[in-house]
């Protein structure tokens, strides 16, 4: 079986603008995290028993870019953002519900067919 024309994947990584602490905004780039992005408290203590990370931050994140969803013929499209513990999106002001609630080691995913084609849309995901 044929499976290279089952799915597409747009790349969403890139510059994203994040705001912690419901008022301290940056960019980020995705793929990756606040630490290797240099956000959150710095953290010079180091801990010989298990990994340290460079800067820390427990709390809500909001990551927030437009998005250009091309429509693609009898296709559905999915958002999937992997590695949150909790994570909500919203898509020009619209909630949208998980198809498969994800965790630390399996992604999140949300159905976006309904916004394809229909110009750039503001995607912002909040993870907790």
């Amino acid at each position: 079986m044929d499976n290279k024309n089952t799915y597409k994947t747009i790349d969403l990584s890139g510059i994203w603008n994040v705001t912690i602490n419901q008022s301290d905004s940056g960019n980020v780039i995705l793929p990756g995290t606040l630490d290797t992005n240099g956000i959150g408290n710095a953290d010079s203590e180091r801990i010989e028993s298990r990994l340290t990370r460079k800067h820390t931050y427990e709390g809500e994140a909001v990551f927030e870019r437009m998005v250009d969803i091309p429509k693609l013929s009898d296709k559905r499209i999915f958002f999937e953002v992997e590695r949150a513990r909790k994570l909500s999106l919203i898509v020009d002001g619209i909630k949208i519900c998980p198809v498969r609630e994800g965790n630390l080691s399996t992604p999140w995913c949300y159905e976006v067919t309904q916004f394809a084609g229909k110009d750039f849309k503001r995607f912002l995901f909040c993870i907790y």
